[in-house]
């Protein structure tokens, strides 16, 4: 899948992601007009004229020329053996003769009265034959062929409609259009969580973390495909990543996720509290510097929202450039499906919240989208084991971190790539440090640590 910018062209795989809204197609101009022309071309001439024709007499401000386009629309798809005439129940088309002879007989022309006798003579006995007059207003002339369009399109939607997506007019005309036409036209798939999980984080307000912004992490750190990934610096201990397209999140345009996986000869459980042990995280962190919580939110009773810890975290860049701010929700759950564990760090653009931390002069605010996984590995076969609760000394731990940082201020995007693609070896030299002054201490971890009670709280679940 291509990145998942709103400003890129379409592809015809993105079609498999939304799910297309028929009402909203017919909203549409572009569409409408490519459904009509491929409804003229499949033996719905008289359907695809019909809709074309009404569409223009409901835009006619003028009470005589609306008249003058009722009767002919009348004649030619509505009265008995019209040229084009549409498949309507006769009730319907009752109601459209009625209201036309009082809008004929007000502007002192008439429909031929032998055409309307002979329209209500044909009613089947069930039907009212003596239609009493019905009041007259502008509202009834704009709406004269409403329920004729209605009964129309849901014969369409039922038989053509998917005729039409699976089309080349369609598909044609979608490779033209950027990604926010689809938007436009149709919702993600709830399956399509690169599609969801950008619908979602484009402001960034939201505190909470759901199960959905977890599994798109968890894709993106355990996707291998040459296609989407580009491996940009390894040696025998890590190996860095770079996507192979940008992404657009808010107002954070055309950057990379930068992603790096390491191997630590510890068993997960004492990586896991050493990488998330605040004291740790200044320390193998050399530019991290500060770490304020802020806010503790439990997970909702039908476990849509995770429990999350949101922090206020500064980070000490060098000369020239000034330092930045993140304001990160992070979320811990172990995925029994691929047996890892996913501790979001997704940004938090809560206005109301970041004005109410004391200012700092020369700080700029950043955004940074990503977080940290962790898999037990077998050191032998180097496959993926069960690591929930597993204290096994003889398993190793594969940790990744994934991140999508756009710094803000004036500092050159391809210096942050650049630094990103070295930070993989530095990290496994000092985490290697820490794990091995922690593990003199027995691996001890602060009982009130926020990050491993979100875990605590999350438990397992199925991403």
């Amino acid at each position: 899948m291509l990145a998942n910018s709103k400003h890129r062209l379409c592809t015809i795989d993105d079609l498999n992601h939304f799910d297309i809204q028929f009402e909203a197609l017919l909203d549409n101009e572009t569409t409408f007009n490519c459904f009509t022309n491929f409804l003229s071309q499949s033996y719905n001439k008289e359907s695809a004229s019909f809709l074309i024709q009404v569409n223009e007499y409901r835009k006619i401000k003028y009470e005589k020329t609306r008249l003058q386009k009722a009767n002919a629309i009348y004649e030619e798809f509505v009265k008995e053996n019209a040229k084009h005439q549409i498949n309507i129940k006769s009730e319907i088309k009752t109601k459209i003769i009625t209201i036309l002879k009082q809008m004929n007989n007000n502007n002192n022309t008439h429909l031929n009265d032998m055409t309307v006798e002979r329209k209500l003579s044909n009613l089947t006995p069930s039907e009212p034959n003596n239609v009493k007059p019905l009041p007259l207003s502008v509202t009834s002339e704009k709406t004269l062929f409403d329920e004729a369009e209605l009964s129309v399109l849901i014969s369409l939607k039922e038989n053509q409609f998917k005729n039409f997506l699976e089309s080349n007019y369609f598909k044609d005309l979608l490779l033209l259009q950027n990604l926010q036409f689809l938007y436009d036209i149709g919702n993600p798939k709830e399956s399509s969580v690169d599609f969801s999980f950008l619908e979602s984080f484009t402001n960034l307000k939201n505190e909470f973390i759901t199960k959905n912004d977890l599994k798109f992490l968890k894709d993106k750190f355990l996707q291998q495909d040459e296609k989407l990934w580009d491996l940009v610096d390894q040696s025998k201990n890590h190996k860095t990543y770079l996507s192979t397209t940008t992404f657009d999140f808010g107002d954070s345009i055309g950057l990379y996720f930068i992603k790096f996986e390491v191997t630590f000869p510890y068993p997960i459980k004492q990586v896991l509290n050493t990488m998330c042990e605040k004291e740790y995280r200044l320390c193998y962190d050399p530019n991290l510097k500060e770490i304020i919580e802020l806010k503790y939110i439990n997970k909702s009773v039908d476990n849509s929202n995770l429990a999350t810890i949101v922090t206020h975290e500064r980070y000490k860049l060098t000369w020239p450039f000034d330092d930045r701010d993140f304001f990160v929700r992070s979320c811990a759950v172990y995925d029994k499906t691929d047996n890892v564990y996913i501790i979001s760090k997704l940004s938090l653009e809560n206005k109301e919240l970041i004005e109410q931390q004391p200012k700092k002069k020369g700080v700029i605010i950043a955004t940074s989208i990503g977080g940290w996984a962790f898999q037990s590995i077998d050191p032998v076969t180097q496959q993926v084991v069960n690591g929930f609760n597993h204290n096994n000394d003889n398993t190793h731990t594969k940790y990744y971190q994934l991140f999508y940082l756009d710094f803000k201020g004036k500092i050159p995007k391809g210096i942050v790539t650049m630094l990103w693609k070295k930070r993989a070896k530095a990290f496994y030299k000092l985490g290697m440090k820490y794990l091995k002054i922690n593990e003199e201490r027995g691996f001890k971890c602060e009982e009130d640590n926020k990050v491993l009670l979100t875990l605590e709280e999350n438990g397992m679940a199925e991403l």
